[in-house]
């Protein structure tokens, strides 16, 4: 049982008191202000709250920006997880899949969450070191949009993933890899260009279709994959191809999210 703020910081970000120094201190009384408020304030004036100082943060130089993103962004993580306690069991469940869990997937997991605060938005990849945590590169691309996750570590793809609603993935490869070594889910496997696409819009004006309802009539696992589907991968690249990925994720993952919006 959680019986003060300090708790939660503990059970959730894994960090504990020591004696490391004063900055360890800061750090602490910063994450738990950030949950005490967490717990005495609405949920819609949390989210717009984080929105403001994001916007702030844009206006100062890139480094200064990235430290303001990642203090603030403890607040937003800590939302989330007391969203997923509270209701997870009607929540639908969306599983991004890039290659190493490294970028793509782990920008569109942090954009999604951002604007669609009511679903449960995972990361995974296909061939990957786990436990590691975002690269620099990712961070600065994440920080020109106002965004950050500091608990990213990096997972392999599993037997839970593939239990999702929608599984997302990146390029036409990571489909038959799901396909192949988790069929159950090619079901529900589609890119995020071809989901942006072709995700159908509710038929019934009346009543809404479930978001699993929507994804069974595209018929996902007998489309054949094509080549304008990937989203190319910065991971070999300079911090130019990580801003450049970043700002076409966040233009498809906000029209993912416009679909995915739409009765559910």
């Amino acid at each position: 049982m959680l019986r003060r703020p300090g708790d939660s910081v503990r059970l959730l970000h894994g960090r504990q008191d020591d004696d490391r120094g004063r900055s360890r201190g800061r750090d602490l009384r910063r994450y738990d202000f950030g949950y005490r408020w967490l717990w005495s304030c609405r949920p819609d004036s949390l989210l717009a709250y984080c929105a403001r100082r994001q916007r702030r943060s844009a206006r100062t130089s890139p480094r200064a920006r990235i430290r303001q993103v990642e203090a603030y962004s403890c607040i937003s993580h800590a939302y989330h997880a007391w969203t997923l306690i509270m209701d997870q069991c009607d929540r639908s469940v969306v599983c991004f899949v890039c290659t190493g869990n490294a970028a793509r997937s782990v920008m569109a997991v942090t954009m999604l969450r951002a604007l669609a605060p009511d679903l449960i938005v995972r990361g995974a990849g296909t061939h990957v070191v786990e436990g590691q945590p975002m690269g620099v590169r990712t961070r600065t691309a994440l920080a020109r949009h106002g965004l950050a996750d500091l608990h990213h570590r990096s997972r392999q793809f599993s037997t839970e993933d593939a239990k999702s609603d929608l599984i997302v993935v990146m390029e036409p490869a990571h489909i038959l890899w799901i396909r192949s070594r988790f069929p159950t889910a090619a079901a529900v496997t589609g890119s995020l260009r071809r989901l942006t696409r072709d995700l159908p819009w509710p038929l019934d004006p009346v009543r809404s279709q479930t978001l699993a309802e929507r994804v069974a009539i595209l018929n996902l696992a007998s489309i054949l994959p094509e080549s304008w589907e990937e989203v190319s991968d910065p991971g070999a690249g300079k911090q130019v191809d990580f801003d450049r990925c970043a700002d076409e994720l966040i233009s498809l993952v906000t029209l993912l999210n416009d679909r995915l919006s739409v009765g559910r």
